[in-house]
């Protein structure tokens, strides 16, 4: 089985790397990488979502189509999350064979709105501190001013992205089975919210609470990895 990662805001393919650790052997892991991030450095940072979305979308078409026999699950964290909900979209729009599973980390559904959607990407010092709690930037990192000024661009270029999507009014059926993740010390999560989810499953949903803030998916991966085998009856 292949699993496709999308990772968070300021985020890398390396954000998933301890999760080889844990996960199954039949697993493959194929974490996907944004134009501008880690391995992608030299390319320019796109805030174009439609551009990032056919990006990512076509990574996973091409591998896909070269392992007709391997099933897939896909798995988003917080804007990885609102980039998987649109790419199973993308793929069903396209005749391409649909992942068995998806997995919506860290993430209210794109059709409400919260009040993250609504920050203000201009305010220096406000988006430093929220790139700093929310972004995965350490501490340490803050007397690096030429370090903290690069990864909060990385991290405000991803907001930017994200705010560049049409936002959606009403849920879409999704007709495969997706699972809901949050961490226990995610301040910005409720239950309420993510129980929206609830109106896009055409087939299964199941959730799933892991100790840890928003970065849970870094913080704590075997838990993360347990919930997936979970999901997906590994």
């Amino acid at each position: 089985m292949l699993l496709f990662t999308i990772p968070h805001a300021g985020g890398s393919s390396l954000a998933y790397t301890k999760w080889r650790t844990f996960l199954s052997e039949d697993i493959v892991l194929y974490p996907l990488e944004l134009p501008g991030h880690m391995s992608r450095a030299k390319e320019p940072l796109s805030t174009d979502f439609s551009e990032v979305l056919s990006d990512l979308s076509e990574q996973v078409i091409r591998v896909v189509t070269q392992k007709p026999d391997e099933p897939y699950a896909v798995y988003g964290h917080s804007m990885g999350s609102l980039l998987a909900y649109y790419m199973y979209f993308y793929l069903q729009e396209h005749q391409v064979r649909l992942p068995i599973h998806l997995f919506f980390s860290g993430r209210w559904p794109p059709y409400i709105r919260m009040p993250m959607d609504d920050i203000d990407l201009d305010d220096e010092l406000g988006f430093q501190e929220i790139a700093m709690s929310k972004g995965g930037i350490h501490r340490s990192i803050s007397d690096n001013k030429e370090l903290l000024h690069y990864y909060v661009e990385l991290i405000r270029a991803d907001f930017r992205l994200m705010k560049n999507r049409t936002m959606e009014d009403k849920p879409r059926l999704i007709d495969v089975d997706f699972s809901v993740l949050w961490g226990t010390e995610d301040d910005d999560m409720d239950y309420t919210s993510l129980a929206e989810w609830k109106s896009a499953a055409g087939a299964g949903i199941s959730f799933y609470q892991i100790n840890g803030t928003h970065l849970f998916t870094t913080e704590n991966p075997r838990d993360t990895v347990a919930a997936i085998h979970k999901a997906i009856g590994r």
